[in-house]
């Protein structure tokens, strides 16, 4: 008996050998991968928009649509191509006579990299409200997708002149949740390793991507079109910083904001529990979106489009 216990502890501790072999070669791999990765500025990948300028560091951000319409406002999740997710809707809500504004988050899009900002989700919603002040629009509908709906709810506590009414994709309210490596973010020989292999098109990205969407032939043009804004200069520097950022997570004044809030999920997402979302928020709408993800605004824009305008107009 004793030999097979000892036969199997062999085993077992040469399966961790390994593995940790395994993950220091990985690890390797990922590290100088990563710093051959970057090759763009902020610039090069913009078809469209505008930079305002805060602390000396450009922020972009695009709008469409007639200047005196209804606004809608569309706050990117947690994805290195920023407002880029939204390009699929933005146009189509604009024909509806629809203001739209689209803004790229600090260190993310084609925002400023500079990792001395403030990456809080308060900062982050501090941003969003100097861009609307700069444009001048208040009393929105402030559309946030996964973690970009902290942001907008933030922005409706600290800022509420900006916020008539508040929808929700896919929201990913627990902000230390994302990057999904932060833990590992202060070995300082791994974290750019994980910024790149996960979040910046390297080895895991596509197929973490590609496990957030339903349809494979969506999610592969969305990667494809996608992939050239993971390669911007100062991205991965830009994801550590915030992977370090300490956050509070889910803020219960939120759950207290007398706002009209609607709240979108794909029925396949396999990251969003529906049920909690309408337990935090119990008088929000809840609209399931059949055969969508984790970003239903891309797999049925078309539906996500006409809920939003609606929903706009309603406000």
């Amino acid at each position: 008996m004793r030999k097979i216990l000892k036969f199997l502890l062999n085993i077992i501790v040469a399966l961790i050998l390994i593995l940790a072999a395994a993950a220091i070669l990985l690890a390797g791999y990922s590290a100088v991968m990563a710093g051959n990765w970057e090759q763009y500025s902020l610039d090069e990948n913009a078809q469209g928009g505008e930079w305002t300028w805060i602390d000396d560091q450009p922020y972009h951000y695009e709008t469409w649509g007639p200047d005196d319409g209804p606004v809608i406002v569309l706050i990117h999740g947690g994805y290195v191509e920023g407002s880029k997710t939204w390009e699929n809707n933005a146009t189509d809500i604009a024909r509806s006579g629809v203001r739209v504004v689209a803004v790229d988050l600090a260190g993310l899009g084609l925002s400023s990299r500079n990792v001395d900002q403030d990456f809080t989700l308060t900062g982050q919603a501090q941003l969003v409200a100097m861009v609307l002040n700069e444009l001048r629009i208040v009393n929105a509908t402030v559309v946030g997708h996964d973690y970009g709906a902290a942001v907008a709810l933030e922005l409706a506590q600290i800022q509420p002149q900006f916020v008539g009414s508040i929808a929700l994709i896919a929201p990913q309210l627990d902000a230390t949740a994302w990057p999904s490596w932060r833990r590992w973010s202060s070995i300082s020989f791994l974290r750019n390793g994980f910024a790149w292999a996960l979040d910046c098109g390297g080895l895991f990205w596509k197929n973490r991507i590609a496990s957030e969407f339903v349809d494979p032939s969506i999610a592969a043009d969305y990667i494809e079109t996608q992939r050239p804004m993971t390669q911007i200069d100062g991205t991965m520097n830009a994801l550590v910083a915030i992977a370090q950022t300490e956050e509070p997570g889910l803020r219960e004044q939120w759950q207290e904001l007398d706002l009209p809030m609607m709240v979108i999920v794909g029925d396949s997402d396999p990251e969003i529990d529906a049920d909690k979302i309408g337990d935090e928020f119990p008088n929000a709408e809840l609209r399931i979106i059949e055969n969508a993800g984790h970003m239903p605004q891309v797999e049925a824009s078309t539906q996500v489009n006409r809920l939003l305008v609606q929903f706009s107009l309603e406000d």
